[in-house]
């Protein structure tokens, strides 16, 4: 709810600008939809560390899928294939692959805004309020997973 007020600012900026930026382009309303994903990764992620829905899952579980990283298992015997322990991290557990998940969407969002600056000068205001909404539908994604989702999860265990 701290974010609320920020947004109304935003809006109410924006009501007086009569210029010709679309707040909800169908660009825009894609950038919203990979924050929002993103944010639901976020929240897995937040949640798993949290809650630990899938304790003792060979994948999922942080404390046993840590190890997935090392042949058989044992980080005395070194990586389990090239690069497992750093730039295939993503490949050896649900934890890593998640924040993946989390970043590209991320990224993703941020290059589908990217042709907002070019006119950053003129629309700033409308700009900022499309950052405001994307960090909203990153933080509505994030409540939606962390929140609402999982502990509905850990209450089945």
């Amino acid at each position: 709810m701290k974010l609320l007020p920020l947004l109304l600012i935003c809006f109410s900026s924006i009501a007086q600008d009569s210029s010709s930026y679309k707040l909800f382009s169908k660009q825009n309303k894609a950038s919203y939809t990979a924050m929002f994903i993103s944010g639901m990764c976020s929240g897995f992620v937040d949640a798993q560390l949290a809650y630990r829905p899938f304790r003792g899952d060979h994948n999922w579980d942080l404390y046993v899928s840590a190890l997935n990283k090392y042949k058989n298992h044992d980080p005395l015997q070194g990586e389990a294939f090239l690069g497992s322990t750093s730039v295939f991290v993503w490949t050896t557990d649900g934890f890593h692959f998640i924040s993946l998940q989390r970043d590209a969407f991320a990224i993703f969002s941020g290059v589908l805004s990217f042709n907002d600056l070019k006119d950053f000068k003129h629309q700033w205001k409308k700009i900022l309020a499309s950052i405001g909404l994307q960090y909203a539908a990153r933080s509505l994604g994030h409540c939606a997973t962390y929140d609402l989702i999982l502990p509905e999860v850990k209450k089945w265990q």
